[in-house]
C-alpha cells in the first residue's frame, strides 16, 4: 500500500496490528480468519533509519502530512522526540512559516517532492535551519535526493529512504508468511542497493577511466558507459571534431544531457569526461544513483593525444590545480594511483568492494 492511500483504507479494515494502530496509517493488508487485517511495516523501515539518532528531547520537523507523515511522528514520539511539527502546503504551519520549524534538530521529509522522475528539486531550503543535525528522506529513488545532497554539503547527516523501503520489505514477508524472510534485513537492502548503484568514475582527461571502468564493469557484472563515447554517438563526430565545429559550450551541454539519461538507468559502471564536474547540475546528477570515485593520478602520467584541452604540460598543471574543488565537492571516494602500478585495477576494486559493503 502507497501513496496516497495508507490513511484512507483504514475504514476498509476489519482489524489493525498495535504498529498500524500507533502510526495511524496502514501499508499492509491481508486475510486472516476471514477478516482484512491491516498493518504498518513502514514503521520497522522508519526505525531502522533512525537507528543511532537520539531524538531524546529534540525537536522534529516533518514535511507532508499523509500516512508517512503521520508513521513517522508516532515513531519519533515513540523515541523521546520533545516536539514533532507537521509542515505542509496549507496546514497549520506552512512551508512559508519559517520561523515556526527552522530551530528543528531533525528533518523528515515525507512527501514525494524529489522523487523520480521529478528529481532535482527539493521542498525546502536548509540555509533557513540553524539547529539541524539529521536529514532523513522518505524517498528511495533516486539514492540521494537533492535534499539529501543539500545535507551532505552543509555537514548535516543525510538518509535516504532505501533502507526503509528494503526493511518494510522483510516485515512484510514476515506478516505475508509468518515466519521469518531467508534474507536478512541487512542482505535484503545490499541486494536493493546493487540494482541501482553506479559506481561513476571523475578525474582529469588521461588519467585511465575508461580502462578501469571496463576493468570494474567486469569484476562487478555491470553494464559500462563512457559518457564522452555517448556523447560522440549523440553529435555525430568525435569530440575535438565537436570542439572545432561548435566549441566547448555546446560539448558541455550535450554532455549534461548524456548524465541525465545515465543517472535514470540501473546499476552500472560509468566513466566521465574530465570536466563533468565542473556543471553544478552534472555534480548532482552524477552523485543521486552514483558512488563517485575520483581517480587521481600525477598529471606527468597523464594522456594528452585527442583531448582538445589538455594541449601542453603547462595547461594540463593548470586545469589539475583549477578542477580540484569541483573533483573534491564530487567524490565519495577518493583514489590516488600511479600507472607505474602492476596492478592498480586489484586495488581500485578492492577500495570500492569495502566501501560498498560499509554502505
Amino acid at each position: 500500500m502507497t501513496i496516497p492511500y495508507k490513511q484512507e483504507v483504514i475504514p476498509s479494515c476489519d482489524a489493525l496490528s498495535e504498529r498500524a494502530h500507533s502510526a495511524g496509517a496502514v501499508n499492509v493488508l491481508c486475510r486472516k480468519d476471514g477478516k482484512i487485517f491491516g498493518d504498518n511495516t513502514d514503521v520497522e523501515g522508519f526505525r531502522a533509519l533512525l537507528e543511532g539518532i537520539d531524538l531524546q528531547g529534540r525537536k522534529v520537523a516533518v514535511l507532508g502530512r499523509g500516512g508517512a507523515a503521520h508513521m513517522a511522528r508516532a515513531v519519533c514520539i515513540q523515541k523521546g522526540a520533545a516536539e514533532v511539527l507537521f509542515v505542509t502546503r496549507t496546514g497549520e504551519i506552512r512551508f512559508a512559516d519559517t520561523h515556526r520549524y527552522c530551530d528543528a534538530d531533525v528533518l523528515v521529509n515525507a512527501t514525494p517532492v524529489g522523487m523520480y522522475p521529478n528529481a532535482g528539486v527539493s521542498p525546502v531550503d536548509l540555509s533557513v535551519f540553524t539547529n539541524l543535525l539529521h536529514v532523513i528522506d522518505l524517498v528511495a529513488n533516486p539514492l540521494r535526493t537533492a535534499l539529501c545532497l543539500e545535507a551532505e554539503s552543509r555537514g548535516i547527516d543525510a538518509r535516504g529512504g532505501l533502507l526503509m523501503l528494503a526493511v518494510q520489505a522483510h516485515e512484510a514477508q514476515c506478516v505475508f508468511r509468518g515466519k521469518t524472510p531467508l534474507l536478512t534485513r541487512r542482505k535484503l537492502y545490499q541486494e536493493a542497493l546493487s540494482h541501482s548503484l553506479h559506481v561513476v568514475l571523475v578525474g582529469m582527461p588521461g588519467c585511465g577511466k575508461t580502462t578501469l571502468g571496463k576493468r570494474l564493469s567486469e569484476e562487478l557484472s555491470l553494464s559500462f558507459f563512457d559518457t564522452d563515447a555517448l556523447i560522440e554517438e549523440k553529435a555525430g563526430c568525435t569530440i575535438p571534431e565537436l570542439f572545432c565545429k561548435k566549441g566547448e559550450a555546446h560539448f558541455r551541454d550535450l554532455e549534461t544531457e548524456v548524465l541525465r539519461e545515465v543517472s535514470s538507468l540501473g546499476a552500472c559502471v560509468v566513466a566521465t569526461g574530465g570536466g563533468a564536474v565542473l556543471r553544478e547540475e552534472n555534480r548532482r546528477l552524477l552523485k543521486e544513483n552514483g558512488l563517485v570515485v575520483h581517480l587521481n593520478c600525477p598529471t606527468t602520467e597523464l594522456a594528452r593525444e585527442g583531448r582538445p584541452l589538455s594541449v601542453d604540460a603547462q595547461a594540463v598543471e593548470h586545469m589539475a590545480r583549477e578542477r580540484e574543488p569541483f573533483y573534491r565537492a564530487a567524490r565519495d571516494l577518493h583514489f590516488s594511483f600511479s600507472k607505474r602500478e602492476t596492478d592498480v585495477g586489484a586495488r581500485l576494486f578492492k577500495q570500492i568492494k569495502t566501501h560498498l559493503e560499509e554502505l
